[in-house]
């Protein structure tokens, strides 16, 4: 059986590829985002989709409610950090979150679970959306966390 904030991530990659948004990106998903400057990774735009903590516990005397957090981050390499460039980029990580939130996933863990996202927060460290000290090397890394309640 997988796990399902596996399969939960998955599915926010699958939801990020089919969705149509101001710019496009090439989308992973992966479980350590390593994306290197010398090799060319960041010469496009990439959305990664990384599964994150999760917790558990009764929902009532029959079903479980499980929250799984994703991380889903936008990076690109810039020729420059003006607002000009990077106002489009930290939007899109607040457009895909937008999109997100509210939707349901149709998951293949158990017959008939469903996972919702209940909201999205920046990470501690990006609190305004993105990675301030990244920029000093013409990096844009704008990260956010979803999280997806389950009930089975």
């Amino acid at each position: 059986m997988a796990d399902p904030g596996v399969t939960i991530a998955e599915a926010v990659k699958a939801a990020l590829e089919a969705g149509s948004y101001s710019q496009a990106f090439d989308v992973t998903r992966t479980y350590l985002p390593r994306l290197s400057l010398a090799s060319g990774d960041l010469d496009a735009l990439q959305v990664l989709v990384v599964p994150g903590p999760a917790e558990g516990a009764w929902a009532n005397r029959s079903q479980q409610e499980h929250l799984h957090q994703v991380d889903v981050a936008v990076c690109k390499k810039v020729a420059e950090y003006t607002n000009a460039t990077l106002d489009p980029l930290l939007g899109l990580l607040r457009e895909l979150a937008d999109d997100l939130v509210g939707e349901r996933l149709g998951l293949e863990v158990q017959p008939d679970d469903r996972a919702i996202c209940t909201g999205w927060q920046y990470l501690t460290g990006a609190e305004a959306g993105y990675a301030p000290d990244l920029l000093e090397k013409l990096t844009f890394v704008a990260v956010c966390r979803l999280t997806y309640r389950l009930i089975r």
